[in-house]
């Protein structure tokens, strides 16, 4: 993964500094036939260019949909077809100015419908076709125009020519079942032809301009003219030729050029399929969809690991067994939670179907992945009840399997979890610390890293938000950090996760010195690896620092474009955070009953769905928008705050409690009680710790002296 960031990178700073130097147009054609990661370089690419001298032109067809459209900096052209006088002119230029005869032309223009390239092809065709005599700078008939001499379509017209070409035709197509490029090379090794045949065949492909050549023989590379090009020579091959023509491609790729079957398997895995050597072919979409997963190529593994499972479903016998299969199965669901997040249908169908074929198998270290996977996406989706159905399930599994270290710590941290999720702090932090503990006393690191699961990461990060609100600030600030900075895991995923939980401890206890730089840095990292949900997030997240920073508008904007966005894909984990921070900034911006409703929806929301971790904040902060209203609601912002003060003391969450008593505190002075201050102050204090670095401590101790 670092060294594909690194690639990208080198290459937009290479692009960056020809930029700065000249403006540059750079053309890209076909982009309907870019692979994943050309289209996460362009991602990258058009956000790099804003404000550059380059100009991009991109080429495709209707079914492709730009992810960039209705940016700043994107213009979106149709192209339509030819008109006839278009037409016409292109024909002219096909035949370097000579006229054809005008029933040719006519033919020529309705027939070909306004398509450039099959002018092009219909018009070097007729030249061809030897019913042409040249005259004077002109074209006539020999003979009269026979039936059917000018082809109905493209494909046939394309057919025609290769057909022309015939002593050459199998060179053609034999480039075609390699693909639209190849090189010199591959192609000499699987036609079997001498160079000098070999190189002539090239050469009349080339003046026919079927081919296009990039350098020299024996280090060329070809391509087709055009997909359409490729496709027909290919289409000219019958089917069994074409799959013993696929298989000896294959066998060339993993004998003779082992650097392409090493760092390309999916282009070995395609030939294999095409040949019909499905357990063949198998194992190398397989190895295909794990590098790519191992890089965070997520896009990339979805499609190459889906292949490996449609193929293994239509097998007999599964290739290396139910284990093998559940390996691959589980590393489908992870490229699938990468790309689209925990809680889409695809990837929690890849998780239920691994725990069927999971059924037979009593191993926890193998559950382990799949029991996780299931659990946040209900986590994700933001709905207590089968949260804490899995969550009691995965309890009772690892009853029955004491011996098994695994089996304890995820059942503690699901547990710990679902508690803290439904405002249960106590009891959230003993299965954490537990789960911690366990993790810690397992002296073979490697029992772990089977279950493919970020540990201790993944616990560090909840116990610091458990911790924060029951007053041990200083402890869970170390954890905080320590699950952003551990060594390990570097997967994107695991990366992106780690500094949005980050971010949403700042975002909660009020810090935000780099609180910025993180969430710039979850975007990054979001959009080179296609995750759209934590585009999501990091949107919502580097909205409130900026608005935290000082940039109110711009930062209210992108906190409801992100929270939209979180919506979007079906996240609702901390969605009372989301929605708070949004409340607040319209506050800061005037809309106060903006943000009242939007705290009401969410008191009455959390109700519904049992997500109670925030409930004291959202009813301190409604107390404070209706006391800044105007006119102030002082007696509904004191129940407000009242009503904060019993959840924070029934959850014995110290430090939600002490920003209510502040919030009331504040009230009491403006509406003439600063004797009752000290009765809600100090209570609060005691419970603190000496010396603990917390702005809110040293706000009321401030209070409680000047009330003195």
């Amino acid at each position: 993964m670092q060294q594909r960031r690194q690639t990208f990178a080198t290459l937009l700073d290479q692009l960056e500094g020809l930029a700065r130097q000249q403006p540059l147009l750079i053309v890209c054609e076909d982009m309907h036939w870019a692979d994943a990661t050309t289209l996460e370089l362009f991602d990258l690419t058009v956000d790099r260019i804003r404000g550059l001298p380059i100009l991009v032109l991109m080429t495709f067809r209707p079914e492709f949909e730009p992810p960039w459209t209705g940016l700043a900096n994107v213009s979106l052209l149709r192209l339509d077809r030819l008109d006839r006088q278009d037409t016409r002119a292109l024909v002219e230029q096909v035949t370097v100015g000579r006229q054809l005869p005008g029933e040719m032309i006519t033919q020529i223009i309705d027939r070909t419908d306004g398509i450039p390239l099959f002018v092009e092809e219909l018009t070097k065709m007729v030249l061809e076709s030897g019913l042409l005599v040249e005259d004077t700078g002109r074209y006539r008939l020999d003979s009269p125009l026979p039936p059917l001499a000018i082809p109905a379509t493209l494909q046939d017209s394309l057919m025609a020519r290769l057909d022309r070409l015939a002593p050459v035709k199998e060179v053609a197509q034999i480039g075609a079942a390699i693909g639209r490029d190849f090189s010199y090379t591959l192609l000499r090794s699987v036609a079997g032809r001498d160079d000098l045949a070999l190189r002539a065949a090239l050469g009349q492909l080339e003046e026919a301009e079927l081919l296009l050549r990039r350098g020299t023989p024996p280090e060329a590379s070809y391509s087709f003219k055009h997909a359409l090009v490729q496709e027909a020579a290919y289409e000219s091959l019958l089917k069994s030729r074409r799959q013993l023509l696929h298989k000896h491609i294959g066998d060339v790729l993993r004998d003779q050029f082992p650097v392409i079957a090493e760092t390309e398997p999916e282009v070995v895995a395609y030939h294999f399929t095409e040949a019909g050597l499905s357990e063949v072919a198998f194992e190398w979409w397989r190895k295909a969809g794990q590098q790519a997963l191992k890089r965070s190529a997520y896009s990339e593994a979805i499609a190459h690991l889906g292949k490996a499972v449609a193929i293994a479903d239509e097998l007999p016998d599964e290739p290396g067994g139910p284990m093998n299969r559940l390996h691959l199965q589980i590393a489908y669901g992870r490229a699938l939670r990468g790309s689209l997040g925990y809680s889409a249908p695809e990837t929690v169908a890849a998780w239920t179907r691994a725990r069927q074929v999971a059924a037979d198998i009593n191993d926890p270290v193998e559950l382990a992945p799949i029991n996780s996977g299931l659990f946040n996406a209900s986590l994700n989706h933001g709905e207590i009840a089968p949260m804490r159905e899995l969550a009691e399930a995965i309890m009772r599994a690892a009853n029955r399997r004491p011996e098994s270290p695994v089996a304890a710590v995820v059942a503690h941290w699901t547990s710990g979890v679902t508690c803290w999720f439904g405002g249960d702090y106590l009891n959230a932090r003993v299965h954490l610390e537990q789960a911690l503990a366990i993790y810690g006393a397992e002296p073979n690191p490697a029992t772990f890293k089977a279950s493919t699961l970020d540990l201790p990461s993944v616990i560090i990060r909840f116990l610091a938000l458990v911790l924060w609100p029951l007053g041990k600030i200083d402890r869970s600030r170390r954890l905080a950090e320590e699950a952003v900075s551990a060594p390990g895991e570097k997967r994107a995923l695991a990366q992106a996760n780690a500094l949005v939980h980050k971010a949403v401890f700042d975002g909660l206890c009020g810090v935000h010195p780099r609180m910025l730089q993180q969430t710039e840095t979850i975007l990054s990292l979001a959009r080179e690896h296609t995750m759209p949900l934590y585009v999501a997030a990091g949107t919502h997240l580097n909205g409130l620092a900026k608005w935290r920073a000082g940039n109110r508008m711009a930062g209210l904007a992108e906190m409801r474009r992100g929270w939209a966005l979180l919506h979007e894909n079906d996240c609702y984990l901390c969605e009372p955070f989301w929605g708070m921070q949004v409340a607040v900034a319209n506050a800061e911006a005037g809309q106060f009953e903006t943000g009242l409703e939007i705290l009401r929806e969410l008191i009455g929301w959390a109700e519904q769905t049992g997500q109670h971790w925030l409930d004291a904040e959202l009813h301190r902060v409604r107390g404070e928008l209706l006391l800044r209203s105007d006119p102030p609601n002082v007696s509904v912002a004191e129940d407000a705050f009242n009503r904060a003060l019993e959840i924070a003391r029934s959850q014995q969450t110290k430090t939600f409690e002490l920003r209510g008593a502040l919030g009331l505190a504040r009230l009491y002075i403006t509406d003439g009680r600063a004797a009752a201050v000290s009765e809600v102050l100090a209570p609060v204090l005691v419970d603190f710790d000496t010396g603990q670095d917390l702005p809110e401590i040293e706000e009321a101790e401030k209070l409680l002296k000047h009330r003195h």
